[in-house]
């Protein structure tokens, strides 16, 4: 049979849409193929910025074949041979020929993919995955086309058979998908799967939901930084554009992408480094490291929007971390063919759809912004890889190419430029910006030289980038071929190395420094000049393009006109006052001021938008603020010095906006303020105030960076893994610094507080009790709470009565929050209580034998015991049994659970660990000599706080609990039991907010809302 390679030659044609071949499909429906959803817009906005790339094409006449093949300087590697296998009742040739025609027709399909069911069926779609990727990665019979088959099968299998089917309706459709599957039968898996494409309605352009809808909506999935995108958007940008679309003054959308990515360029042999130059080679045990739990810890770190195969980053977490042991097999898989990936020379026709991306073109107005996503796998392979070898690339990369990974590169950079530029015997700074960087690089220079500097890194740039990728947009087919692809974790440090040669051959008098295609470089107007000069004359050799419009030289008042001078013949731009460099301002004091205003007027309108969300949305306008938006200021305060007064009206902002709809009460005083500023763990909220932390926070940076900064004060290149160590060392000291200082401002500040709200604040110091404040809001899990909710939440957290509460409580009482957290009418505390029950049994039946809900304690003949405290009654019962959990398989242990209200009367006078003592005490009198001597068993009490805090022994059981489960899953310990903190508090969260709004009626009885007249009015701030 003719080669894959071959077939896909003979399909190649101008300007063409690909056709399903007759002989192979017959009798269906038409494809609709020219136009694409307008839900693509959504589905980028949902992408992070590691699936942002840009993208380059060749001409449709030339062939697909690599130009980089041709060259001589790339080892060689073994073609595919003709397949021999037989799948299902098909022949390979019959097989090859169509898993061809669907490939080429689907990855033009909308995505349509449904969440892949749990149970049985899921387990057996992961582990057809997992064979499919195994076999691509130890070169089986299956291992030509096997990754083809895998991308293939992610979408023929999930396409969701209507707008509102549900998960039996998917559980369904998957058996009888993979049967087919497993046949062979691509005729009826295509027919049915374009089908439901031909059928799928087009959404409409405007969404219909409001901003804080779509907003909740994005943070509630984990999409953070889609969801702070929303803030700063402008409106009537980033339409999905075709193709054939005509751009006014600029012309089709075609010719514009073609017209921005140039083809691949020659070999220059001035840029190429000699044999002589090459490191130690590295022995191929360096990736035996790439195993499965690596994988997975790089799935679960990936995010974003699905590649052409249609299954997003959520859906990758969840197929490598949801189904035990298949998607340990999985995982497995996966790393066996990233390790083939990097140890091994491989056909580039073999994983050319692991390289493919869907190529969307936005619309700037002006202008095409193209967006490639790639396939998800890609991103997992490539963040496992660099989590093996990042040491390597940053040695490799230097000291002055700071894009490679090194710690706190960036901010390295901008205090070393602003040193030197300060320095009386500098004359000015110039900041070289290139055209269209990433995308120019040159492929077969850059894939020569790594081959040389960097070993360990080589060989899988070279099998991921010697061939063009497959970028399919609107029924069409370009190719990327020059340059790297963005949107790839390998491509930041891919052009780092790239560009290390043209930096070493620079040498010019001036102290350089670079951030990927961002070079910027001090010293006399002169030399300034002579360094221009040499990167326009070596940087196109590299791919490297200066853009003289887009380059700016800083110089000293006093030296502007010698560097108009100088520059006269260049399209160069002179100024005295400043420019931005890499996001921080360098320049006179009035520039840098009036920079920093900008920068946070932009970030004040943010803060403003996001407070209307807030009054809606608080827990979702909460976890942006904590999660997300802080970490945007963070930098600036890091770069730019005495930044203080420019924050005070952000701080005002927060302080007189954001905290009052985040509460729903009035802006608090300076005490609260304080008090919402520290972390959760002290009792706070983590709404840092930006002006008090920007003169710490920029010595912080200092002092970590200061070991890479004198390597670039210096002109050393080499960066030696002592460096490393030391700034992480130090970064070690400032956060165990930092954790001391905040302790001793929280045990003062707290001294100040009223003896209400200093008991509330004790409670929320509890282990735990905050972890319904830190964890992200992802509704899927439980965690999101709707605005009353999170409210009444930050009043019991702060002792605060909850707005617009009843006066009387049903069974008569006045109400207050201490009456509702015991009040037994409509018996919430009995169902607090067996929430806690219930969640801990169903965790222990994970890795305990015999677990059992309130068992009953065999009856008492002659027994009698010491305490008279001891529950001696018949048929008494405690809440759960379990075998196994604190010695041998058969050792039985028992718990009960007891739930306190702190605030209740009897509480409120003790000391929180006394409270905790008591009541452990208290089940033990009860409990413990019956369970000991009749049983012969162990006793553990349980008890909690209402408000979310744990005694000493329900605190040891958890932890016990956490290793047990984390052995089981093979998670990290600290990881299970924060995720066991953050469930039990949520848990009695929940019930609590029950016990405070819940009708409490009787059983076949009704309640009526209390009318408005008996509503309390909205609560003060209370110190």
């Amino acid at each position: 049979m003719p080669s894959l390679l071959s077939l896909r030659r003979k399909k190649k044609k101008k300007r063409c849409r690909f056709v399903t071949p007759e002989s192979d499909f017959r009798h269906l429906v038409p494809p609709d193929t020219s136009t694409i959803s307008p839900e693509l817009s959504q589905q980028v906005a949902h992408a992070d910025s590691s699936e942002v790339s840009t993208l380059s094409t060749i001409s449709p006449d030339t062939e697909s074949s690599s130009v980089l093949d041709h060259d001589c300087s790339l080892p060689q590697f073994e073609p595919l041979s003709n397949p021999v296998f037989t799948w299902g009742s098909v022949d390979a040739d019959t097989f090859c020929h169509s898993l061809e025609a669907t490939y080429s027709e689907i990855v033009h399909w909308r995505n349509n993919s449904f969440k892949i069911p749990s149970g049985n069926i899921g387990k057996k779609f992961v582990l057809e995955l997992a064979r499919l990727f195994r076999s691509a990665g130890e070169e089986s019979n299956l291992g030509s086309i096997a990754l083809k088959a895998a991308f293939t099968f992610c979408t023929l299998v999930t396409q969701k058979p209507t707008h509102n089917s549900k998960s039996k309706d998917h559980i369904s459709c998957l058996e009888r998908r993979m049967a087919l599957w497993r046949d062979g039968n691509l005729n009826d898996l295509v027919l049915e799967g374009r089908t439901i494409q031909y059928r799928l309605k087009t959404s409409n352009h405007h969404n219909s939901n409001s901003l804080s809808q779509t907003f909740a909506k994005l943070m509630f999935s984990g999409k953070t930084a889609a969801a702070m995108q929303l803030l700063s958007s402008a409106p009537g940008k980033g339409g999905v554009l075709h193709l054939d679309d005509t751009i006014p003054g600029s012309g089709k959308v075609y010719d514009i992408l073609k017209s921005k990515h140039p083809v691949a360029a020659p070999l220059h042999s001035e840029a190429l480094l000699s044999d002589d130059a090459a490191s130690t080679p590295v022995h191929p045990v360096i990736f035996d490291a790439l195993d499965g739990p690596v994988i997975k810890a790089a799935a679960l770190r990936t995010s974003g929007a699905a590649g052409p195969s249609g299954i997003d980053a959520h859906g990758w977490r969840r197929l490598c971390s949801s189904f035990c042991s298949a998607s340990e097999e999985l995982c497995s898989s996966i790393a066996i063919l990233a390790r083939r990936l990097c140890t091994t020379f491989i056909d580039p026709e073999m994983i050319s759809s692991l390289m493919a991306c869907r190529l969307i073109a936005l619309d700037k107005r002006p202008g095409v912004r193209p967006i490639g996503i790639g396939e998800t796998v890609r991103r997992i392979i490539a963040k496992a890889v660099l989590s093996v070898i990042s040491n390597d690339i940053q040695h490799a990369a230097g000291s002055l190419q700071l894009c490679a990974g090194q710690p706190s590169g960036g901010e390295a950079a901008v205090h070393s430029m602003r040193e030197v530029f300060n320095n009386d015997d500098t004359e000015g700074m110039l900041l070289i910006d290139a055209t269209n960087a990433f995308n120019s690089l040159n492929r077969a220079v850059a894939l020569h030289n790594i081959q040389r500097l960097c070993p360990a890194f080589s060989t899988i740039l070279v099998n991921t980038y010697r061939h063009p990728a497959s970028l399919f947009v609107d029924g069409d087919v370009l190719y990327s071929e020059e340059g790297t692809t963005q949107g790839d974790p390998l491509a930041m440090p891919f052009y780092a190395l790239a560009t290390v040669p043209l930096i070493q051959k620079l040498t010019a008098r001036v102290t350089q420094v670079w951030y990927a295609d961002d070079a910027a470089a001090c010293g006399k107007v002169s030399d300034l000049r002579m360094w221009w000069d040499q990167v326009s004359s070596l940087g196109p050799k590299f791919g490297y393009f200066p853009n003289a419009t887009k380059t700016w030289l800083i110089t000293k008042a006093q030296f502007c006109s010698t560097g108009t001078d100088f520059f006269r013949d260049t399209a160069v731009n002179v100024t005295a006052d400043g420019r931005p460099h890499l996001g921080a301002p360098v320049g006179t004091p009035k520039y840098v001021q009036s920079f920093t205003t900008e920068k946070i007027n932009n970030w004040i309108s943010e803060v403003d938008t996001l407070s209307s969300i807030a009054t809606t949305q608080p827990h979702a306008a909460y976890a942006c603020f904590t999660h997300g938006l802080f970490s945007r200021w963070l930098y600036a305060t890091r770069t730019v010095p005495d930044t203080s007064s420019s924050f005070q009206p952000l701080e005002k902002e927060i302080l007189t906006k954001f905290i009052p709809a985040l509460t729903g009460l009035d802006p608090p005083g300076a005490l609260q303020r304080s008090l919402f500023a520290l972390p959760t763990r002290f009792g706070g909220l983590g709404i840092v105030a930006p002006d008090s932390l920007s003169e710490s926070e920029f010595s912080t940076s200092m002092y970590v960076t200061a070991p890479l900064r004198s390597l670039i004060l210096s002109q050393n290149f080499c960066y030696s893994a002592d460096v490393r160590c030391i700034q992480y060392a130090r970064k070690v000291e400032i956060r165990d610094s930092k954790s001391l200082n905040l302790s001793n401002v929280s045990t003062e500040l707290l001294s100040m507080l009223t003896l209400t709200l200093q008991k509330a604040v004790t409670l929320a110091q509890e282990k735990g009790a905050s972890s319904w404040l830190t964890a992200l809001p992802i509704q899927e899990h439980g965690f999101s709470l709707h605005k009353t909710a999170f409210r009444d939440a930050l009043a019991l957290r702060y002792g605060w009565l909850p707005s617009r509460t009843p006066s009387h409580c049903a069974c008569g009482t006045s109400f207050s929050v201490e009456h509702a957290l015991s009040c037994p009418k409509g018996g919430f505390p009995s169902i607090r209580h067996n929430e806690v029950r219930d969640l801990t049994a169903e965790l222990l039946s994970e890795v305990c034998h015999a677990v059992e809900i309130e068992p009953h304690l065999q009856p008492l003949d002659d027994e009698t015991f010491k305490l008279k405290t001891a529950n001696v009654q018949d048929g008494a019962r405690l809440d759960i049994a379990m075998d196994g959990f604190w010695g041998g398989r058969h050792e039985r242990c028992y718990t009960d659970i007891r739930v306190f209200n702190p605030f209740a009367s009897s509480n409120s006078g003790t000391a929180l660990s006394s409270c905790y003592r008591k009541h452990e005490l208290s089940k033990k009198r009860a409990y413990d000599l019956r369970i000991r001597e009749v049983e012969h068993s162990s006793f553990t009490p349980l008890v909690f706080s209402a408000t979310g805090g744990m005694g000493h022994e329900a605190n040891v059981f958890y932890k016990r609990l956490a290793s047990l489960l984390s052995e089981k899953w093979k998670e990290p310990y600290a990881a299970v039991l924060n995720w066991i903190r953050c469930r039990l508090s949520f848990c009695l969260l929940r019930s609590a907010i029950q016990c405070i709004r819940g009708a409490r009626s009787s059983q076949g009885h009704y309640i009526k809302s209390a009318p408005v007249a008996v509503v309390q009015s909205e609560t003060k701030f209370s110190v």
